[in-house]
């Protein structure tokens, strides 16, 4: 009876498909927006608050939808990317004079990858070798990436991140985050 009870009384902001909602709320904001993911369906949250199941773009899906996808954003069609462990190998996404799109990266890491070698592949689609420290006019390493990492208050996450910050330490990384407050 206790599970079943937790489940009934679930708050009814929680999704089912948070990917899905950060890439409405992207989109909603004017925001451009190509999906790196393994995924073939999505959920579409409609404005009266209910939720349809739809499929993927065909062209963000697979192997040339990966390619497609970094292009469009590498080349400033799209404004952000967003992915899962799918995206963590085999595409470079950084400030590059290669490509038309220069400006600073930004990555926000919402559920991280536990495995950390993963975790490190994952950063350096943005921090790569080769990447524009800065910008003309600009101050030296003003156009070098940005990471964010949100943690939720779920016990769980918070040992991922808690052990993430211990094991970046212990790689030398150089990173501002503390394995003892939220």
């Amino acid at each position: 009876a206790g599970i079943r009870e937790m489940i009934d009384n679930m708050p009814d902001t929680m999704s089912a498909s948070p990917i899905d909602l950060i890439r409405r709320d992207i989109e909603a904001a004017g925001h451009s927006i190509r999906e790196i993911t393994g995924r073939k369906q999505v959920i579409n949250y409609q404005p009266d608050g209910t939720a349809v199941l739809g499929e993927r773009p065909s062209e963000e899906r697979g192997s040339k939808g990966k390619i497609a996808s970094v292009k469009a954003y590498n080349d400033g069609e799209a404004n952000c990317l967003i992915g899962n462990v799918s995206a963590a190998v085999g595409l470079s996404a950084h400030a590059s004079k290669k490509f038309k799109n220069t400006d600073r990266r930004v990555m926000f890491v919402a559920m991280p990858i536990p495995e950390i070698n993963a975790f490190m592949q994952m950063l350096g689609r943005i921090n790569r070798t080769g990447q524009l420290e800065q910008k003309e006019g600009m101050p030296k390493g003003s156009n070098l990436p940005k990471f964010f990492m949100t943690v939720s208050q779920s016990p769980t996450e918070q040992r991922i991140a808690s052990n993430q910050a211990r094991k970046l330490a212990s790689l030398n990384a150089n990173v501002t985050a503390s394995d003892e407050t939220d």
